[in-house]
């Protein structure tokens, strides 16, 4: 496909010509130079706004007029009126252009403005009403797409547009989105003059796209029934799994997971009670895989999980919420930004099904300074908190937490008590039920490599040592074996066993691979591990 380079269709002739009528606003001027004005003004706008208008996803085009009353003119014949900007829109099909809701290009003699208003008190109304009851999941949801510099929150309503459109609103875009209320329900991106002027065609249609692309989960917010449901359609997101991956029963996670089905149960009724557990053993052992099967049991109707992984620099700001330096132009701003649990809240409170956060490596950051206040919540599902920030926060209830814990990285004993009782706990260690059943279609001779992992492990002695056995859950594994045990075993046994070399003499590989070289040689017809 060619792409067509297309020229700035603006000039200094056309801002030249808007500040001359700017400095000689009557009807006679324009009637003067309106030869002028077409060619260098009115033309040139109309043929870029339709460019625009053109290269918008098919989503937005549906959705709002592009064709009928876009461009207002530069003068009222029946008024003998003249104004010094020219200015288009397009709003929701059936709504009227200009006294409702608009996505907008205004051009002056200084500048081209573009964004989102509201000009009709009852949509506005409907607007504000919308917000307050989806505010949550919109911080979730349009919170990174509208923290772009490029955006201005408009301060205040005034009568004459031009003079108001200088006014930006010092919010940050999720303070707005919690309290629309503090600005005139308009978003703006400015383009001086020297800026549009330095741009090609293509870089101004563009850059207008992508503005009317951002603003318009804003329109549906203003004007559509189910306002939350079209914005996720039309960002792609929030997308149930139950309708687009088929049903996961508890026989699949047995299966899958190797773990007896009553077992499974057990561990999914305490989930249930507790809305809380940490799965915690030594490594290898399938912890984050069994926590992300749980989750995919519990999350199928109307409900998601999702995972974080914490570690010893993860902080309550991370997780909670915190301020967070941004650019705004020229100037840095410090907003009060939601962490991943806020944010995860947001969104899981609009949905009806379970919610599930997977926290991978739960105890490898400081837990009680990550959690705050998160401390009683998790004890006190249902009531309310104030945070250190003054915002008033609960955990939605249907929100389930799921941590691992490897217990060779720190004991399970160090974790707080007052943490600690707020969990269910599911140990995890070595289970070779599941290594035998994985195998049991292939040829490889794991009954040998499960006794010598025994023996491995009665050797270890400590329980959150052992040497678990996903590490061996390959499907070639006949290939990749020597290369496991040298590169992975072997450098975890040298650092276990510091001061005891015997030990790890015993187990290096030109020692254990005799066993398991004959049998294999017996079961594929050859000598796997030369």
């Amino acid at each position: 496909m060619v792409n067509i380079q297309l020229s700035n269709p603006f000039s200094e002739e056309t801002f030249n010509l808007l500040a001359e009528l700017h400095e000689n606003l009557s009807f006679d001027y324009y009637l003067e130079h309106s030869d002028d004005f077409r060619e260098y003004v009115q033309e040139p706008f109309q043929k870029l706004f339709q460019q625009v208008i053109s290269s918008l996803p098919s989503s937005i085009e549906a959705y709002m007029e592009t064709k009928k009353g876009i461009f207002c003119r530069l003068t009222e014949e029946r008024e003998k009126e003249s104004w010094d900007f020219y200015y288009s829109s397009i709003s929701p099909k059936g709504k009227k252009n200009f006294s409702s809701i608009q996505l907008y290009t205004y051009l002056d003699y200084s500048s081209l403005s573009l964004g989102f208003r509201i000009l009709d008190s009852k949509i506005r109304k409907s607007f504000l009403e919308n917000s307050q009851e989806h505010k949550r999941i919109l911080t979730y949801i349009l919170g990174s797409s509208l923290s772009d510099s490029r955006l201005n929150f408009i301060a205040s309503k005034t009568g004459n547009q031009k003079k108001s459109k200088h006014k930006a609103h010092p919010l940050e875009a999720k303070s707005w989105l919690q309290n629309p209320r503090k600005t005139h329900h308009q978003v703006e991106n400015i383009l001086s003059k020297k800026d549009v002027l330095s741009m090609s065609g293509n870089d101004l249609v563009q850059h207008i796209k992508e503005i009317f692309e951002k603003l318009f989960p804003l329109v549906l917010l203003a004007s559509s029934k189910n306002p939350i449901e079209e914005i996720c359609d039309y960002l792609d997101l929030l997308e149930s799994p139950s309708s687009t991956q088929p049903f996961y029963s508890l026989k699949d996670c047995a299966r899958e997971t190797g773990f007896e089905e009553k077992t499974l149960t057990l561990w999914l009724e305490a989930l249930k009670r507790k809305k809380q557990a940490i799965i915690y053993g030594p490594p290898g052992t399938g912890k984050t895989f069994l926590a992300e099967k749980l989750a995919q049991l519990l999350s199928q109707e109307d409900g998601f999980f999702d995972l974080v992984q914490f570690h010893p620099m993860y902080a309550y700001e991370d997780f909670i919420e915190g301020i967070r330096p941004q650019s705004k132009g020229n100037t840095i701003i410090y907003p009060l930004v939601p962490g991943r649990f806020l944010e995860f809240c947001a969104k899981s409170e609009n949905l009806k099904g379970n919610c599930i956060l997977l926290i991978d490596e739960i105890n490898r950051s400081h837990l009680e300074r990550v959690f705050g206040e998160l401390m009683y919540l998790l004890e006190y599902r249902g009531r309310e908190i104030i945070l250190a920030s003054g915002n008033r926060f609960r955990i939605p209830e249907n929100v389930f937490l799921i941590g691992t814990m490897n217990t060779a990285d720190r004991s399970i004993a160090l974790v707080d008590y007052a943490l600690r009782r707020r969990f269910a706990f599911f140990p995890l260690f070595p289970s070779y039920q599941v290594l035998k059943c994985y195998h049991k279609k292939s040829a490889f001779p794991v009954d040998q490599l499960i006794e010598l992992l025994v023996r491995l492990n009665e050797e270890i002695q400590d329980p959150h040592y052992q040497i678990g056995i996903s590490f061996f859950l390959h499907k070639d594994l006949h290939l990749h074996l020597p290369s496991i045990w040298q590169t992975e075993i072997e450098p975890y046994l040298e650092e276990y066993f510091i001061n005891q070399t015997d030990k790890v003499t015993l187990f290096r590989w030109e020692r254990v691979s005799k066993g398991l070289i004959s049998s294999t040689s017996l079961s594929t017809g050859k000598n796997s591990f030369e």
